[in-house]
């Protein structure tokens, strides 16, 4: 309960500041208070679901599915759903029940090391960070105050923990990158049957019609709530592209490659706009 109302009145300062980024006073917002409070109570009565997908399940005997929230998780689980048959943890997607076949967390760093497995899904720091707090990002004065604020529901540095956890974990992993699953689809979604060992028919059928496939999982996704700007876009850059200054998309590549060499070296020099 205490931690459900820290976030809370951390999500109702997030919107004072936000609002007053936006050139409202003090009362203006208060007056759309409610219509905001509306809105975080629907937050709330998915609470311990929600809790949950940041934290992970439980499900220590089964492969774990880490990432930062809009890194292709949804599109990962609709293909395991469809292929075992069975439900992934969260909100539901094409199956129901609790036989999961993979338990999934975005603050996997925490809890890495109860697993055998782990399948690490990995995007563009400044898509999935812009993505996930669209809300509110511009009301930070520079992209390393947003990616150092520790009072977020969902801290942009869990991006770079997760990485750093899953570089020592000890155990069988995969690092998926989002941009493979979204061009070299059958390759990449291939490679990771393989690694959680998923019946090879039943792959090949999904494989197959992997167009009908990206459609139908957009639209399952929307319909549990979320927004897509770019769904399956081949525009892999394009909140970089349409939401900050040059200088912007380079201090995101300066906070990663100067305060994390030797990860952002390892696992990011894809992303890596400075380099020719």
């Amino acid at each position: 309960m205490e931690n459900k109302v820290r976030l809370y009145l951390h999500r109702i300062r997030t919107y004072y500041r936000l609002q007053t980024a936006n050139g409202s006073n003090h009362l203006t917002a208060t007056l759309h208070l409610p219509a905001h409070g509306l809105q975080q109570w629907r937050l709330w009565s998915k609470y311990p679901t929600y809790v949950k997908t940041l934290h992970g399940f439980g499900q220590y005997d089964l492969p774990l599915l880490a990432s930062y929230s809009r890194s292709g998780t949804n599109w990962v689980r609709y293909f395991l759903e469809t292929v075992t048959g069975q439900p992934t943890p969260g909100q539901s997607r094409l199956h129901q029940g609790h036989n999961y076949c993979i338990d999934r967390a975005h603050r996997a760093f925490k809890i890495m090391h109860h697993y055998q497995k782990v399948v690490l899904l990995v995007r563009d720091y400044r898509e999935c960070v812009l993505r996930h707090h669209r809300d509110i990002w511009h009301a930070y004065p520079d992209p390393t105050t947003l990616l150092t604020d520790e009072g977020l529901e969902q801290p942009p540095l869990w991006y770079i923990r997760n990485l750093q956890t899953f570089d020592k974990f000890q155990g069988n992993k995969l690092l998926l990158y989002y941009e493979d699953l979204v061009q070299q689809p059958m390759s990449t979604l291939s490679q990771l049957a393989s690694f959680l060992a998923l019946d090879p028919e039943r792959t090949k059928a999904f494989l197959q019609d992997i167009k009908t496939h990206e459609a139908a999982s957009v639209q399952v996704y929307k319909g549990g709530g979320h927004r897509s700007e770019s769904s399956f876009s081949k525009d892999l850059k394009y909140h970089a592209k349409t939401k900050l200054t040059p200088d912007q998309v380079k201090e995101f590549d300066e906070f990663y490659f100067s305060r994390y060499p030797e990860i952002a070296n390892k696992y990011l020099t894809r992303y890596d706009t400075r380099c020719p």
